[in-house]
């Protein structure tokens, strides 16, 4: 009986059940925790990196512009404005509203255009001006506020001793209130002379017919 639990003590014991394989597989663990973080920390990385690609930049709202509200107060500086953006190409010398005796006011337009090619083109490039200028003034103003629109031509005029100076060649004035017959888009500006109240122009340029 002695020599058998000799013989069993002497058995050897499993490999799982010897301290320095459990002190390998904590050893082993510890290392796997330390090189992988957790799943939960990696998918809420995950997840911050993916909230911030997707965030778009707010587009930039673009401030509305005024809209131009019609009719425009009549006064000496909206006046000029509309006048001066409607016809780039030509010099004016004097744009005025002032009141008269009526109660209403008169607008002044003093342009200077400039030699043309031809006396026959310079008598057309006026009427086209002041054609332009009654047309702004019915689309932008109240036209009834005005008792008359004058208006005054020049061009640069050489005399027979070869001088070069500035003089009016035609002028036109109107009542505001015909401004009503006038149609903006069919007038033909050659008939400034006989749609306006009164039309002068000189005898140096010729009548167009």
């Amino acid at each position: 009986m002695a020599k058998g639990k000799k013989e069993d003590s002497n058995k050897k014991k499993p490999f799982y059940k010897r301290i320095w394989f459990w002190v390998i597989v904590v050893l082993a663990l510890w290392a796997y925790g330390s090189l992988n973080p957790s799943k939960d920390n990696s998918a809420s990385s995950n997840k911050s990196t993916t909230k911030q690609e997707t965030v778009k930049p707010k587009a930039k709202v673009k401030p509305k512009e005024k809209k131009e509200t019609l009719p425009l107060k009549l006064t000496s500086d909206t006046y000029k404005k509309a006048i001066v953006n409607n016809s780039p190409d030509v010099k004016y010398e004097n744009i005025s509203i002032s009141p008269d005796d009526s109660g209403k006011n008169v607008a002044v337009v003093n342009f200077k255009l400039k030699s043309a090619i031809t006396e026959k083109m310079a008598v057309r490039g006026i009427l086209m001006e002041m054609t332009d200028i009654l047309k702004t003034t019915k689309q932008k103003f109240d036209y009834n506020q005005l008792s008359n629109i004058e208006i005054f031509a020049k061009l640069p005029m050489t005399d027979s001793g070869g001088n070069t100076k500035d003089e009016i060649v035609a002028t036109a004035k109107i009542n505001g209130s015909k401004l009503n017959d006038l149609n903006v888009k069919n007038f033909d500006s050659t008939k400034i002379p006989v749609f306006v109240d009164e039309y002068w122009q000189s005898e140096s340029l010729p009548k167009l017919k």
